[in-house]
């Protein structure tokens, strides 16, 4: 457990603790990510949120003393370089909370960023929906409510989740579609990747508003969902 302000401890210390942690995030790290959904991401995933602050108090000069060398068979030790990329991680989520998520998005080869509140990415020649649904699925592991917009050769397709709740619409169709996820287990992935899911439908047009469920959908994600549509109707 990591120290608390019950245990007074001196401000040195803080250093050593951290780099304690740091060291201890790199080794779960070598088997897992941040971004995963098997069980040893979600060791990874726990003990990060529990513990991870800790890590922006390491001081690089001392984590030589927590390095070790192998010397039996089978075991394994963190190097310096996972050490650091642990403590840079841990100190851009103490700037940005979404560097975690971030990272996570990154490591699948997606370059997305947040505009106003959208995670907005170019897809190039994938399918917008199917590109869409990847960056929502790895979102989903952080938050249940989130936008995108995916947009590039093949047009662009917006997603929208609160909850169980999504939407999605493709520059492509005239349809709004709203529907909810079967279970917990369910993912954007796993339910977009080979086509759309039932649930209700709305037509979309330019001149049109959205329909008030898509509308409370956006505000309750706190996204403008004028900007969803214009990004819609500027490649249809």
């Amino acid at each position: 457990m990591p120290p608390t302000d019950a245990d007074d401890m001196p401000e040195r210390g803080h250093a050593y603790v951290g780099g304690l942690v740091a060291v201890g995030l790199a080794l779960l790290g070598q088997d897992a990510t941040l971004h995963g959904g098997r069980p040893e991401d979600l060791t990874l995933q726990h003990t990060w949120d529990a513990i991870g602050k800790w890590a922006t108090h390491a001081d690089p000069d001392l984590i030589d003393h927590y390095l070790y060398q192998p010397t039996q068979t089978y075991s394994r030790a963190a190097d310096r370089g996972e050490v650091e990329a642990v403590i840079a991680l841990a100190g851009a989520a103490r700037d940005d909370p979404h560097a975690r998520l971030r990272a996570a998005l990154n490591s699948d080869g997606i370059d997305a960023n947040i505009v106003d509140g959208v995670w907005v990415a170019d897809c190039g020649s994938a399918q917008p929906r199917r590109y869409a649904a990847r960056i929502g699925t790895l979102i989903d592991r952080h938050t249940d409510r989130y936008a995108v917009i995916a947009r590039g050769d093949r047009g662009s397709c917006v997603l929208l989740c609160h909850k169980a709740t999504l939407a999605i619409a493709e520059s492509t169709t005239r349809i709004w579609r709203v529907f909810t996820k079967r279970s917990m287990l369910s993912t954007p992935a796993s339910m977009l990747a080979e086509g759309l899911p039932t649930g209700m439908t709305f037509p979309r047009t330019p001149a049109a508003p959205p329909p008030e469920v898509v509308a409370a959908l956006a505000s309750a994600i706190g996204v403008e969902v004028a900007d969803l549509t214009a990004s819609l109707h500027g490649l249809s």
